[in-house]
């Protein structure tokens, strides 16, 4: 039997093979690390210019919610064929001390809060319900009878959950 030699690559080919290997893996290395870095800094990294946020601005910042039901009207438009259908939640003051005070507040005040939505929904045609400006001025006005009834500020915002109009 004759034993044939392994043929074995050149030397000047092994080495060629591995400082390739070595290239390639410095440029795979220095952009991942590129990308990171640019990643990082698009994700809002440290920046000299921002002020730290305190714990006392973060709850200031959003107020309780308070949940209504949903409301469902006929709007005032000539053919008397629109309606709206929303649910509403009101962001509350904040500032304001005791919560459970005033969501009994609330509570007792609920007839005249409802009234006041359904009266405020049914006067509005669809034209105005129907832009965006329109729910801007539709919460605006909302938020104004609303402290009204409850007392100044205590609404700060109102928020539709579900705005539905035909």
């Amino acid at each position: 039997m004759e034993e044939k030699p392994v043929e074995t690559m050149p030397k000047k080919v092994l080495i060629l093979l591995i400082a390739n290997l070595v290239v390639t893996m410095l440029f795979v290395g220095g952009g991942f690390y590129s990308v990171s870095q640019k990643i990082s800094s698009l994700e809002g990294g440290p920046n000299e210019d921002v002020e730290e946020v305190t714990e006392e601005d973060a709850e200031s910042a959003i107020g309780p919610i308070y949940h209504l039901d949903t409301f469902v009207v006929n709007l005032a438009d000539p053919e008397g064929e629109r309606y709206l259908k929303t649910s509403i939640d009101l962001e509350l003051n904040s500032a304001i001390e005791d919560e459970e005070d005033l969501e009994e507040q609330i509570e007792r005040r609920m007839p005249q809060i409802k009234d006041s939505i359904l009266m405020i929904l049914s006067t509005k045609r669809f034209t105005e319900v129907q832009s965006l400006q329109g729910k801007t001025s539709l919460k605006n006005e909302m938020i104004a009878q609303l402290n009204e009834i409850l007392g100044e500020e205590t609404v700060k915002n109102v928020y539709f959950s579900e705005f539905v109009y035909q």
